[in-house]
């Protein structure tokens, strides 16, 4: 019976979001856009209240499909992580950067 509620514990602490020793938050989604306007292109973005941060946009430039985008994530010290990323026709190329963003930087990130 023991071995039965430890094991019914333990299934509900993963479930809460125990995982290795961390309890992870579960992030709200805070803004969301997607766009899909076929040949002249495509534009998604989402951020959510935990600091992650995804746009990415698609279309042709001068008649080469090209994807750049950026991704930023916040660590459990609170230090943002952004990644920026082109992709075209001679492959992909990305810049990581490591350090805290400024308000005015998040703001303008919110449109």
């Amino acid at each position: 019976v023991l071995c039965v509620v430890i094991g019914l514990l333990a299934g509900e602490s993963l479930s809460q979001g125990l995982i290795g020793g961390l309890v992870r938050k579960v992030a709200n989604l805070i803004r969301y856009k997607n766009e899909n306007n076929g040949q002249d292109g495509y534009e998604f973005a989402y951020e959510t209240d935990d600091g992650t941060v995804r746009e990415e946009k698609g279309g042709f430039v001068n008649g080469i499909w090209t994807v750049e985008g950026k991704s930023v994530w916040r660590d459990d010290q609170g230090v943002d992580h952004e990644t920026k990323y082109i992709a075209d026709d001679k492959g992909t190329k990305s810049e990581t950067m490591e350090g805290r963003i400024s308000q005015a930087a998040l703001a303008s990130l919110a449109g």
